[in-house]
């Protein structure tokens, strides 16, 4: 993967929850909005305010990498945002567009549309 990502592995600890997307869009999808009151409580609770929070987003490619770019910070910006608007203090979001692609189904379509939470 990306420097930047590799340099986030070794110092810090990713989260288990995947924030994920309506299709196409940057709009949280319903269980996200949930995980994010979640996360939002457990970082108050386990005194996380105090450390640093990395969202990094990702997008699938279609036919345009830049266009994949731009949509995986959208998309870690809906987070920050939702995040803040719980009092949580992020960083500046990080987006690899269709970089360390997850998966793909049995339709060749990928399950890259997610933003990772790090905490370092």
């Amino acid at each position: 993967g990306p420097e930047f990502y590799q340099a986030l592995a070794e110092r810090g600890r990713r989260l288990s929850v995947n924030f994920r997307f309506r299709p196409g869009s940057a709009e949280l999808d319903n269980k996200a909005k949930r995980d994010i009151e979640r996360l939002a409580a457990y970082l108050k609770r386990v005194d996380k305010a105090a450390a640093h929070v990395q969202l990094i987003g990702f997008s699938h490619q279609k036919n345009d990498a830049a266009l994949a770019g731009v949509l995986s910070r959208l998309r870690a910006t809906a987070v920050k945002t939702a995040l803040f608007e719980q009092g949580v203090i992020t960083e500046s979001v990080v987006g690899f567009g269709a970089e360390r692609l997850l998966s793909l189904d049995q339709s060749g379509k990928s399950k890259n549309d997610r933003v990772e939470v790090w905490v370092y």
